[in-house]
């Protein structure tokens, strides 16, 4: 026997626990392992009396517990989704024990009122069990809404084409050996499989409550495969349903109810699984459900022909509309990594890596076509006077609006506003002559001064300096030289005093009136 009564079923129990407490700091669930057990070997015990006092309905009864157990660790792991926060996963395979329940059900009806034809849908329901398990175990824990629905489309379709494989066996008569060994090797590999892909997923998953439930998942498999093989292979056909083996097949919904009813421990310390682990797993399993279908679908080819080609077909839509997805998402991330590596977090405007980049590329391409480039240096007038007076959250304040503001004012496209560094902003304005850079300076200029935002005295609000350089044969496409060479103008503007714009030698806005003069 694979299990010596009540201790053989309490020794695989208390091993399976084993794992789980050195992976985490035990919690307080001796208090309630203890009840818990004592309730499963109750159910056990009232099963074996009914089969021992009721011979005659003992059939009847013991697939009526065959039904309610799982029913009941699905309404457990139902649960346990709603208790301890939205975890999918758990939901999910309370689907499937509902699955496992209607089979077990549909197969009590049958044996009751001598449907044969009924035995066909139990069947297929004993096969669509898998079906949310497959979709758990082959999405990625990063799996977007979109990608989901696709595996859940694949797994529905892999469920379908399996049950139709199950059941193409399943109508050949009972005695044909080929017809039996077929079933019993289709339910082996999936139940291994479920296996195996939890015990993966276990080994690879990042959140702690995910590496709880395919722990816990992949004790109940264990169990499960082990109770299945023994079942299938090892009992005697005479058997039937109505012996004391049926209580084998109790013990692995038992320990999934009381799974699922344990204290959460996803708040404790779980090891950090391998990043390689992780990174394979993460690569593989969109494979996972089309290599599947391909594999069933390659099976089915000697009785049905065109559902297999239906099959084969269904497989590569999926796996493409997938990538595809897959692909658009990724894109659409690289994006916005890109637009945070190029952004500077508090104003919103490009940061200094992107005036970098975009200075360089900018002066290249004027110095190469002959065409004008013109840079604003701004600053902001007494910053640090603001700063001391007025504390740094109001600093970091004014520097988003006179950001916003700037931003506002520069509409064209191509140009650039920049946070240079510190209370510094830098505008890149293409194809621009120093003339109408000296102009559009003035209008930030004046925009900023316009806004009245609240300063520290001698000033009574926020004003800025604005130094203005244009491109020149002279600098040979440059970039430092056209930093610098506004840097100075800059310089130039707040020893005239501030809230200025220097081009040159010539003072615009402030105190002395707009004088132009383009630099030679």
């Amino acid at each position: 026997m694979l299990f010596s009564g009540l201790n053989g079923v309490r020794r695989l129990a208390e091993s399976l626990e084993r794992p789980r407490e050195r992976a985490t700091v035990p919690h307080k669930d001796e208090e309630t392992d203890v009840p818990v057990f004592l309730l499963a070997v109750s159910i056990l015990l009232v099963h074996g009396l009914l089969i021992g006092f009721f011979p005659a309905q003992g059939q009847y009864l013991s697939l009526l517990m065959l039904t309610l157990l799982p029913a009941t660790a699905g309404l457990s792991s139902l649960w346990r989704a709603s208790a301890h926060g939205p975890l999918n996963e758990w939901r999910a395979l309370s689907l499937g024990m509902a699955l496992w329940s209607a089979a077990m059900a549909v197969h009590l009806v049958s044996t009751r009122y001598d449907a044969a034809w009924l035995d066909v849908a139990s069947l297929a329901l004993f096969v669509l069990y898998g079906v949310p398990l497959t979709f758990v175990l082959a999405t990625p824990e990063s799996g977007r809404s979109s990608e989901r629905v696709i595996d859940g489309v694949l797994a529905l379709g892999l469920g379908a084409l399996f049950a139709v494989h199950t059941q193409a066996f399943a109508t050949l008569p009972k005695s044909d050996p080929r017809g039996i060994l077929s079933l019993q090797l289709l339910f082996d590999i999936e139940n291994f499989y479920i296996l195996l892909f939890s015990f993966i997923r276990w080994r690879s998953s990042r959140d702690p409550r995910l590496r709880e439930f395919f722990w816990r998942l992949t004790q109940f498999s264990f169990v499960y495969f082990l109770t299945a093989f023994y079942i299938n292979h090892l009992e005697s056909e005479s058997a039937g349903y109505g012996s004391y083996s049926d209580l084998l097949i109790d013990v692995p919904f038992l320990l999934l109810a009381a799974s699922a009813l344990r204290p959460g421990s996803h708040d404790d310390e779980v090891p950090e699984p391998n990043r390689r682990l992780v990174r394979i797993v993460a690569a593989v399993s969109p494979l996972v459900l089309p290599l599947s279908l391909l594999a069933t679908s390659a099976l089915l080819a000697g009785q049905h022909l065109r559902l297999a080609i239906v099959g084969f077909a269904f497989a590569i839509v999926g796996y493409g509309s997938r990538s595809v997805v897959t692909q658009v998402h990724s894109s659409e991330t690289q994006e916005q990594l890109d637009e945070l590596a190029h952004t500077d977090a508090l104003t919103g405007v490009a940061n200094r890596r992107r005036f970098d980049e975009e200075i360089r590329r900018q002066c290249r391409n004027a110095f190469q076509s002959g065409q004008n480039l013109s840079l604003l240096m701004i600053d902001i007038d007494h910053f640090k006077r603001l700063n001391d007076a007025m504390g740094h959250q109001m600093g970091d304040r004014r520097l988003r609006e006179v950001a916003k503001e700037l931003a506002a004012l520069s509409r064209r496209s191509g140009d650039l506003v920049a946070r240079y560094g510190g209370e510094e902003f830098a505008v890149i304005l293409r194809t621009a002559s120093g003339e109408a850079a000296a102009q559009f300076a003035e209008r930030l200029r004046s925009g900023i001064e316009r806004l009245r935002l609240d300063a520290p005295p001698p000033a009574s609000y926020v004003t800025i300096s604005v130094g203005v350089s244009c491109l020149h044969p002279a600098m040979k496409g440059e970039p430092a030289a056209l930093i610098a060479d506004a840097d100075a103008c800059l310089y130039e503007a707040k020893r005239r005093g501030r809230n200025c714009v220097a081009f040159g030698s010539q003072i615009v806005g402030g105190l002395t009136p707009p004088v132009f003069k383009q630099l030679g």
